[in-house]
């Protein structure tokens, strides 16, 4: 596997991490999930809008 090909790779595995993290727990704050990761807030704070979280009374939940 090439180096561009793990480059790809990587923000789809942060994407369903990210998923799974707040997934097992709604209280979860994106500081949390960054460090967890090693991964930048901003790449965070994205993944959880690509997936359809929003935060609702220091809970993310799907929108509909």
């Amino acid at each position: 596997m090439s180096l561009g090909a793990v480059a790809l790779e990587q923000p789809q595995l942060n994407k369903r991490r990210v998923d799974e993290i707040v997934q097992d727990d709604r209280r979860v704050t994106v500081n949390t999930i960054a460090r967890t990761l090693e991964i930048g807030q901003s790449a965070v704070q994205e993944k959880i809008e690509i997936l359809g979280y929003k935060k609702v009374l220091d809970r993310y939940v799907q929108r509909y």
